[in-house]
């Protein structure tokens, strides 16, 4: 399929941390409008909005299911109807992400089951009405609820100028991946060891961390537990509607 470059798909999936049964952890897939983008090629003014989701859960197979998952989300995302305010929205202004850490289902569910009960002693049109979305409330609460035991920190980097720099400064932490968008460079670190988190984000009168001296002279977004553009799929551009994700590392 032309919207697709299977290869960094697969090596995407290929790298994401393992799900398990017991305690149950998943992965979040999502189609989702960029606001900057819908504003940028739609004239329209909009919340980053999540179109489509689903939920891979810890069964035989779950990387091949995800790859089928990532690959119907890119049919849906060329050929989709979605509409926003009476405006079709348009392949250019949304994007495939996926989150790396895995959620917690007990958490997840935990918390939803109290909003649940709080809703419905309420009687009101309006908790009724939440409690009627509980598929996209149980989402937003397993993206909320990652697990304990992997941490990825993003750093975001627009300037593709600065890239090289920016790559040396954080070279002597452990890197999950470096993927390259229509705006720039994703670097995607693991810092799971404790060590290798207070070396990024430490600051003090003695001491200042990779963070802080980045920011002393360069450009630079810090997104934790992002949820990351696919590699592989077509991203949000005013450039180039066929733009891809790549992973260059």
């Amino acid at each position: 399929m032309d919207n697709l470059i299977e290869s960094d798909v697969k090596e995407w999936v290929r790298r994401l941390p393992d799900l398990t049964v017991n305690p149950p952890t998943t992965h979040l897939l999502m189609l989702a409008i960029r606001s900057r983008k819908a504003k940028e090629q739609l004239g329209q003014k909009m919340k980053d909005l999540v179109i489509e989701r689903d939920i891979i859960r810890a069964v035989a197979g779950w990387r091949d299911r995800y790859f089928n998952a990532v690959y119907n989300m890119a049919v849906l995302k060329e050929y989709g109807r979605y509409e926003f305010r009476d405006i079709m929205v348009t392949p250019g202004v949304t994007g495939i992400f996926g989150t790396v850490a895995p959620r917690s289902v007990t958490n997840a569910v935990s918390e939803l089951v109290k909003e649940n009960v709080a809703l419905a002693f309420q009687h009101n049109d309006e908790a009724m009405y939440e409690l009627s979305k509980q598929t996209s409330r149980y989402f937003g609460l397993l993206h909320k609820h990652k697990t304990g035991g992997f941490h990825v920190t993003t750093v975001d980097v627009d300037d593709a100028s600065i890239y090289p720099q920016v790559r040396d400064e954080v070279s002597v932490l452990p890197r999950y991946m470096t993927t390259k968008t229509s705006r720039g460079y994703h670097i995607i670190l693991n810092l799971t060891r404790g060590e290798d988190a207070m070396a990024f984000y430490r600051s003090d009168k003695e001491h200042q961390g990779i963070l802080s001296k980045l920011k002393l002279h360069l450009k630079v977004d810090i997104q934790r537990d992002a949820q990351e553009p696919v590699p592989g799929t077509r991203y949000a551009s005013t450039e180039d509607i066929n733009n891809h994700v790549r992973i260059i590392e």
